[in-house]
């Protein structure tokens, strides 16, 4: 059936074990994601449209959810062709797997002219459909597109490393990737809306020094394995001059920075952590044979 080509699945193969609620609560965040997604990929044909995802069959073994692009409430400029609704359909498809396959071939986003090479993609499929009868198309909103891409990857952040997540269309089959890392400067550029800064007195036990000064100290903070710049500049150049000792299990203590910043949406993009001011070393205890006997 040529309806076939508006018609895409969702499937999740799953490792045994494990909290089993991972699978259903990611499957409807990608649905909704993708629902969110269609809304901004309509634009590059200039139409603002109401679609819908229509559950059509679900299987069992690996998770497959079976789903039709449905397009309703159209403008009426748009009913000037009786396919339109079925040529959309089949660009919103196409279109979310060149979406997925560009999140799979970027493994880092460090420029916005990768973001400008997706967004003519997107166009090139227009065209492609001739779904409007004078050829303008024009690129989606960046913002909207990349904060599309972000939700798509934290609809898998319930999933394990044993998990994968598929989307499967006429066109082929692409991975849903979380991989893609997305850098500071385009989050901030780009993507962000505000960042709030909150400063307090904290204790971060080493987990990795940085003795170059190129790349960021390696601690654990609250039980969680954070990543921080340090920011103390008088304080790093003794230690990287040998003047201060510290070694992995060590602790300091400092001025720690937590910079959050939310994108269009209110919701978190990234939190980046600064060690503003070292105020000092704490050497780990260190335990011999001597102490156990005393028990």
């Amino acid at each position: 059936m040529e309806d076939d080509n508006n018609k895409f699945e969702i499937v999740i193969d799953f490792g045994k074990g494990g909290n089993p609620n991972r699978i259903f609560r990611s499957m409807a965040d990608l649905i909704d994601t993708f629902q969110e997604l269609d809304t901004t990929l309509a634009e590059v044909v200039g139409s603002q449209v109401s679609n819908t995802l229509i559950l059509e069959d679900i299987e069992k073994g690996s998770l497959k959810t079976i789903i039709r692009n449905i397009i309703h409430d159209v403008p009426d400029e748009d009913l000037r062709d009786a396919k339109f609704k079925r040529i959309l359909g089949f660009y919103l498809v196409k279109a979310k797997y060149a979406v997925l396959n560009w999140c799979e071939d970027t493994p880092k986003l460090v420029s916005p002219d990768q973001v400008s090479a997706l967004e003519n993609e997107l166009v090139r499929i227009a065209e492609e459909t001739n779904i409007n009868r004078i050829p303008a198309y024009r690129a989606p909103d960046r913002v909207k597109l990349l904060t599309n891409i972000s939700s798509i990857q934290k609809s898998t952040r319930y999933l394990t490393e044993d998990d994968t997540v598929r989307y499967n269309c006429k066109s082929g089959s692409s991975k849903v990737t979380d991989a893609i890392e997305i850098s500071d400067s385009i989050v901030e550029d780009i993507l962000t809306r505000e960042v709030l800064d909150d400063r307090s007195e904290a204790i971060l036990k080493v987990k990795k020094a940085d003795y170059l000064g190129t790349s960021k100290w390696a601690f654990k903070f609250e039980g969680h394995a954070i990543d921080v710049s340090i920011t103390d500049l008088e304080w790093l150049e003794r230690f990287q001059n040998k003047m201060v000792n510290v070694q992995p299990g060590d602790s300091i203590r400092g001025t720690l920075v937590r910079y959050t910043s939310y994108g269009h949406d209110n919701e978190v993009l990234s939190v980046r952590y600064e060690l503003e001011y070292v105020k000092k070393v704490i050497e780990a205890k260190v335990f011999s044979q001597s102490n156990f006997e005393q028990f």
